[in-house]
């Protein structure tokens, strides 16, 4: 973002330089125009020398230095650098800061992935650090040129391969600056798969060890990095679903699913602990079978543990990505023997009760993180207006983390009633206690009332 600000100054400063010509200088056709045209006869055609043939490391120059192939779908990325180009590539991961003015509820830190193609003569950090980027900045204003992403870096004789925007992560903020320590604080992280970079050369990777973009360091000298092994040390949903499946004591069994083996992760006769990737989105249903099972989801997930007698344990913790993400956060079946742990202190149930109309009800609970439940419907929205759920969740600074449906009463035929209401499972860990509402679909108007419900 703040590139994005730097580069549209670069422009700005660029048009003024151009408006501010003083006009002095004559056009050049009226120059053309004063010159007079020689009177001497031109040589014959016969006398022209040809245009020299391009030697052949003349051609190569005007060929790519490396060319990229993308998959469309999962963006990984192949990079095939030329033979004839030197140098070495090299990828920093960087995260930077996000300023969100119109938004009151949060703040967020921007992640980010950097592939270079640098000279082997060339130290990356001394180039960019050692620079003259205001006489760069000021030479392109002269000649009213707006540099590119990829300008800056070929400014010190380097090559930008490819960049990546791989989502941000959000930190709620405080109500009436009330402070909260690093416990208290919820961050939600919308990020992007990151993708799968391989290259026909070895790629080396770094962690930027500012919390800001590269391209900003470079432009600020103050670049910094750590090699690191790999792209661990960012967001990456890919990791596998494990289940781990205890049998005896001298035998123990584990096995290590991944959602491409299947949309279905299926617990075994014996008490699993199953783990879904918080940041993978993809959708996945998850049976704990048998035993005691403790399972924690990620987005788009179906949880069903009550499909036995068994008490299951489903972990809610601070999920990335739900603060943004209010239709894929996981919907969780369970029985009243199940346990519903609520990581989260600053944390509500609320039950609702939504008249569908024609008759029919649904029930359904939804577990919420919120600074504080103290902000009701009638202060987000006029007298006579209404608000969807979602709407009232981000006007309140509320986030939706989890749904558990709790059945429905369909009376559209009062001779042949269907009740499908089941007990709700136990909700431990709500910090903020419980409450219950009654919607006309899914709609919270001003006079909707939030009703405490007492607890144990």
């Amino acid at each position: 973002m703040f590139t994005i600000i730097g580069l549209m100054m670069v422009a700005s400063l660029a048009a003024m330089a151009i408006i501010g010509d003083d006009g002095d200088s004559p056009p050049e056709e009226e120059i053309q125009q004063d010159v007079p045209e020689p009177e001497s006869d031109p040589e014959p055609e016969s006398a022209l020398e040809p245009e020299p043939e391009l030697e052949p490391e003349e051609r190569s120059e005007a060929q790519p230095l490396f060319t990229l192939q993308t998959d469309p779908v999962t963006g990984d990325t192949n990079v095939t650098v030329a033979p004839e180009a030197q140098g070495r590539l090299m990828a920093f991961l960087e995260t930077g800061e996000i300023n969100r003015f119109g938004d009151p509820c949060s703040s967020a830190e921007y992640f980010g992935l950097t592939l270079v193609l640098v000279p082997e003569d060339v130290d990356f950090e001394a180039a960019a650090n050692g620079f003259d980027w205001q006489s760069f900045r000021d030479a392109n204003i002269a000649a009213g040129i707006t540099p590119d992403r990829a300008d800056f870096f070929a400014a010190i004789g380097v090559e930008l391969v490819q960049q990546w925007d791989l989502g941000e992560r959000s930190f709620l903020e405080p109500f009436m600056w009330e402070f909260l320590d690093d416990d208290d604080q919820i961050q939600f992280v919308d990020g992007d798969r990151m993708p799968e970079i391989t290259a026909n050369r070895d790629i080396e990777w770094f962690e930027l060890t500012d919390d800001r973009e590269l391209l900003y360091q470079m432009i600020t000298n103050s670049v910094v990095s750590e090699q690191v092994e790999g792209p661990e040390g960012i967001v990456d949903p890919r990791t596998s679903v494990e289940s781990f499946s205890q049998g005896t004591d001298n035998s123990p069994e584990t096995v290590f699913l991944t959602p491409d083996e299947g949309d279905v992760v299926m617990g075994s006769e014996f008490a699993d602990v199953i783990v879904h990737p918080q940041v993978d989105t993809t959708a996945i249903t998850i049976i704990g079978g048998a035993g005691e099972d403790t399972i924690t989801a990620g987005l788009n997930d179906t949880i069903i543990t009550n499909d036995d007698t068994d008490a299951d344990l489903i972990n809610i913790d601070t999920f990335p990505g739900f603060a943004q993400r209010y239709d894929e956060v996981p919907v969780i079946r369970a029985g009243p023997e199940d346990v519903i742990d609520i990581d989260p202190i600053n944390s509500i149930v609320i039950s609702y009760e939504i008249d569908r109309g024609a008759g029919v009800t649904d029930y359904v609970h939804h577990i919420i993180y919120t600074l504080g439940f103290d902000v009701t419907p009638d202060q987000v929205m006029g007298p006579g207006g209404s608000l969807s759920l979602a709407q009232y969740y981000n006007a309140a600074c509320m986030h939706l983390l989890a749904v558990v449906p709790g059945g429905s009463v369909d009376l559209s035929d009062p001779a042949n009633p269907i009740d499908t209401r089941v007990a709700p499972p136990q909700f431990q860990g709500a910090g903020l206690g419980m409450y219950s509402a009654v919607l006309q679909g899914e709609t919270v108007t001003p006079s909707t009332v939030f009703q405490p419900v007492p607890v144990g």
